[in-house]
This record gives C-alpha cells, sequence and structure tokens, in this order.
C-alpha cells in the first residue's frame, strides 16, 4: 500500500466564475476607505461594513462623513447592484471590525471609537440596524480607566443575542447582549 497524491492535472473541481465587483472609494486623495468586514444574508445579497473619512462612493452613490471618521454599511443585491449606503456612528474616529447577520438580514455591527474616558484610548461599541440602514441601537462601552477595549468580531444567534469579542489591556473576553443590547 503506498500513499496516492494528486497531481494538479488530476484535480476535476470545476473552478469558480467570477461574477461581478464593485469599488467603494474616496472622492479625495486624502481621505481613506477601509471595508471591515462582510456577510451575506439568506437571499444572497451582500451587506459590507467598513469606515472612511471625507466622501465615501458607492458607484454613483456618495455618502458623506459628516464629522470625524464614521463607519458605513452598504448592502448589494446578488447581481451586485447597491440597494442602499448608510453612514453610522457618531462624531469621532470609529473602527468598524465585525458584522453579523441574523435570519431576518437585521446588522449587528461591533467596532471601536475613540474614548471619551481620559487616559483611555479607545472604547467599543454594538449596534444593530434593521431595514435599510435605519439604527435600531448603538452603545458605546468603554473602561472607566485607562484602558482601551476593542471590540474584534460578532456573532448573532436565532434569537437576536449577540456575542461581541472584546480585548481589554492584555486579556480577550466574550461579551453576551440581549437583542436590545443589554450586557448579559
Amino acid at each position: 500500500m503506498g500513499l496516492g497524491l494528486l497531481r494538479p492535472d488530476s484535480i476535476c473541481a470545476q473552478s469558480p466564475v467570477f461574477e461581478w465587483a464593485r469599488q467603494i472609494s474616496v472622492t479625495s486623495t486624502a481621505s481613506i476607505v477601509r471595508c471591515g468586514d462582510l456577510a451575506v444574508d439568506p437571499p444572497g445579497d451582500c451587506v459590507a461594513f467598513g469606515d472612511f473619512d471625507g466622501t465615501a462612493a458607492f458607484g454613483s452613490t456618495n455618502v458623506d462623513s459628516l464629522s470625524g471618521h464614521p463607519a458605513f454599511i452598504a448592502k448589494y443585491n446578488r447581481a451586485g447592484l447597491l440597494r442602499w449606503a448608510v453612514p453610522n456612528g457618531t462624531a469621532g474616529l470609529h473602527q468598524a471590525n465585525g458584522l453579523a447577520l441574523d435570519a431576518t438580514a437585521h446588522c449587528f455591527i461591533a467596532g471601536i471609537v475613540r474614548s471619551t474616558n481620559a487616559g483611555s484610548a479607545f472604547d467599543y461599541f454594538v449596534g444593530r440596524l434593521d431595514g435599510p440602514g435605519e439604527q435600531r441601537w448603538l452603545e458605546r462601552y468603554g473602561a472607566e480607566n485607562a484602558t482601551s477595549e476593542t471590540a474584534w468580531n460578532i456573532a448573532v444567534d436565532a434569537q437576536g443575542t449577540s456575542f461581541v469579542v472584546v480585548s481589554e489591556g492584555g486579556f480577550v473576553s466574550i461579551k453576551r447582549f440581549d437583542p436590545d443590547a443589554t450586557a448579559t
């Protein structure tokens, strides 16, 4: 008995077919745009969660940052057509890190925002959007000491309970939030 190895010419898999690409850009060379996470809802629409400053262009749709460096959420249908794009957050620096969708395509988001606490660099945020980017809730959490907190990722269960990976100082924790953003 010998060990059989696959040769590249003997693999009979179908190659993936490239279907579409959409660019999210900024209108100024001094501006930046970053996509922190992607998710796909049950009908096959793609949701992108990122952050930018200046004006972000989603094809012919522009979204202004208003002030600071907000997050954005954009939804594309299966054919790659933009359904909607909205800024999300308050004034100040935001970094979009985690996105999850529930079975009804509600968006759950997590990331970081510049802290308002003296001596702390960053707090984290957790939020939920319904419908075409309509914010249901957005909560900010932070330490009362000089420790920065960063939300890295988020997952959601069938009941809308979210679980967020948060780093604080020298450790990482998983935090559970009920559907209305109360830590449990």
